[in-house]
Order: structure tokens, then C-alpha cells, then sequence
């Protein structure tokens, strides 16, 4: 399922995930101030940690299961009973997980001391709110009439089981104690019918819907109480014009990386045909010299062969042109240096000692 294409509230879980996984916990130490543990809420009397644990993210790999979650549970949950009941219930789920845990470890705390350690952090606030609404879909869907649910092409188990089978295998992999009873015994109450006192109605729904929500309704991706699909054009044009403007603003950057690699890759070129052009404007220098001066001494003997085009290769850039100039120049005005040292030690040489 593509970002886009998710209900409002699981793409919001997905997003935030990312964000407090992978910047506000290594940066502002986010999970410290959010995550619940017994000792915090016993100890240091911090009730809220009961709620706020719906922010708590365990982790990288914490942060890769709520996004599986959000894409496969969350979304088809919230498609089915709408936006605003799949947030109520995952935070009532979650509130009565922690309830439920902080009792399982009080009763364990004589025989596992460590259940109250500071250090006994319960899971992700996503994944327990999940494992508690599951437990109680899976019990409510087999109180009438036994269930099986399909876990492979040879192995089927009771809806009814189901939610100790995967209690078991959380134990079995090293989750906690009190934790894996508190979503267990969560979800089991809840299909029983003892939190219902506790569940906002539809009618409490619909009338936050119409008010203090109501800027929340028109975003993109919402889903009404009654299951109904309320997605605005306004939201699904600024989205799309949101996308439209990272895709320009990606292209652009790929022309500007493409551009900067191809001037790297035309510098070591460019050098080489620089040093090429130098060498060529000192073996034509050379010659010149050499030209000049046997045209001093015998002015008849310089062949007509010579004087014909040069045959050197010529700079064809401009960087190349302006570096072959100033290496020119350059040699020539040291030539004109050592012409006028030896002309000066010439007459030195030439003038006589009395005189001198």
C-alpha cells in the first residue's frame, strides 16, 4: 500500500514512527520522557505515563513493525469503523494494557523482582493498542460460533486461541511477563464487556466529528464514524501538488549532481591538454631560440621546409588557451632575463681591469 493511499490515522502512526524513532529519541531522548513503566507510575507517581506510551517507540526495529502494522492492521481497522474510532479505541487499548501490566507486576514483584526495576519498559504503545484490539476481535468473533483462522495451507487454530498462542510466543522470545498479561488480559476484558462503559458511542463520535474535529475531517485519507470515506478534493489537490513539487525539486537536484560529476570528470581532461599545450609552447619556444640564433650567424642557411604551418596541436578551450598564454609569457620573460644576465657578464668580461 502505497503512502498516499493509507487512511489518515495509520499514515499519520507510519509518519511519526519515523520521526521520533529516528530523530526526537537519539536527539532529545523522546522515549525516556514517554515510555511506561510500573516504577515510574508507582514510585514517582507519573500517571500519565499510562497514555503517553501511545508515542513510545521501541527502537529501529520497534519503528519497522509500527509501519507494517499501520500498512496491514491499522489501516484496514480504521477503514472498516472510521478515523476517529480506530484513535479512541487504540488509546483506550492502550491505557488498559498498562492498568493491566502494572498489576501482573505487582503480583509477579515477590517472585521477579525485576518486573518493578526502573528499567522494565513495556513495548511500543502501537503494537500493544494492536495486540489489545485483536485479542478482542479474535474472542468476540468466537464466543457464538467457533472460528478457525488460517495460518497456513496445513495449519488452521480457534480465533478463540489464537491470542494465547501469540501470548506464548512473545514469552517464548523473551517479552516480558507483565506486559504480554496486561494486552492479554486487556483485550480479554474488553470482549467480555468491561470496558464498554468506557468506549465513546457513535453519537459521541459523530458530534466531535461535527465539532472539535471538524477541520480534522476534511484531511485527506479521513474516514467518517459509520465507515464512510470522507476525503476532500481540497486535501487530494495539495497533496498532489506537494508530490508534484518534490518530484520538480528532485530533478532538478539529479541536473545539478549530473552537471557537478561532469565537471569533475572533464577536470583531469582539461589539466592533461593544459600540461600538453605548455609542453608544445616550450618545444616551440625552443626552437624558435635555436632558429633565431643560427639565423644570426648564417642567415642563408635556414631551408625553406621550415617556415610551414605548425603542426603542434592548438588549446581548444578557453582554460586551456589562457594557460598556455601565461606559460609563454611566463618563459619568455625568463629567456629575456637570462639574454640580458649574460649580455651584462659579457661586458663585464670585456671591460679591462684599469678601467674597471
Amino acid at each position: 500500500m502505497h503512502l498516499n493511499d493509507m487512511p489518515l490515522v495509520a499514515r499519520c502512526c507510519a509518519i511519526a514512527s519515523v520521526i521520533i524513532a529516528f530523530v526526537l529519541n537519539p536527539l532529545f531522548a523522546f522515549d525516556d520522557v514517554v515510555c511506561f513503566t510500573a516504577y515510574d507510575v508507582l514510585a514517582r507517581g507519573q500517571l500519565w505515563r499510562l497514555a503517553s506510551a501511545c508515542a513510545y517507540v521501541d527502537g529501529v526495529f520497534g519503528c519497522a513493525i509500527v509501519v507494517i502494522l499501520a500498512m496491514r492492521a491499522i489501516a484496514t481497522f480504521e477503514t472498516q469503523q472510521g478515523s476517529l474510532r480506530c484513535l479512541a479505541d487504540g488509546v483506550l487499548a492502550v491505557i488498559a494494557a498498562n492498568v493491566c501490566a502494572l498489576a501482573a507486576s505487582l503480583i509477579v514483584a515477590p517472585f521477579v523482582p525485576s518486573a518493578l526495576s526502573p528499567t522494565a519498559i513495556s513495548g511500543s504503545g502501537v503494537v500493544i493498542a494492536v495486540a489489545v484490539i485483536g485479542t478482542r476481535q479474535c474472542r468476540r468473533a468466537a464466543m457464538n460460533v467457533d472460528v478457525d483462522v488460517l495460518l497456513s495451507d496445513s495449519v488452521t487454530i480457534s480465533a478463540r486461541k489464537l491470542p494465547a498462542v501469540v501470548a506464548l510466543f512473545f514469552l517464548v522470545f523473551g517479552a516480558r511477563v507483565a506486559e504480554v498479561a496486561g494486552w492479554y488480559l486487556a483485550g480479554s476484558a474488553w470482549a467480555e464487556g468491561h470496558l464498554d462503559k468506557l468506549v465513546l458511542s457513535d453519537e459521541q463520535l459523530e458530534a466531535l466529528e461535527r465539532g472539535v474535529c471538524a477541520r480534522v475531517r476534511r484531511q485527506q485519507g479521513y474516514v467518517g464514524v459509520r465507515g464512510a470515506s470522507l476525503p476532500t478534493s481540497t486535501g487530494s489537490e495539495h497533496a498532489s501538488t506537494a508530490l508534484a513539487f518534490m518530484m520538480r525539486m528532485r530533478d532538478q537536484l539529479r541536473d545539478v549532481l549530473s552537471e557537478y560529476a561532469s565537471r569533475r570528470r572533464d577536470a583531469p581532461s582539461a589539466s592533461a591538454s593544459a600540461t600538453e599545450g605548455e609542453r608544445s609552447v616550450d618545444a616551440a619556444e625552443s626552437a624558435d631560440a635555436m632558429t633565431s640564433r643560427s639565423g644570426a650567424s648564417t642567415p642563408s642557411s635556414t631551408p625553406s621546409s621550415t617556415i610551414s604551418e605548425d603542426p603542434r596541436p592548438k588549446p581548444e578551450s578557453r582554460e586551456e588557451r589562457a594557460a598556455a598564454f601565461a606559460s609563454a609569457l611566463e618563459r619568455r620573460m625568463r629567456a629575456a632575463n637570462a639574454s640580458r644576465e649574460d649580455a651584462e657578464r659579457g661586458e663585464d668580461e670585456r671591460t679591462p681591469p684599469d678601467q674597471a
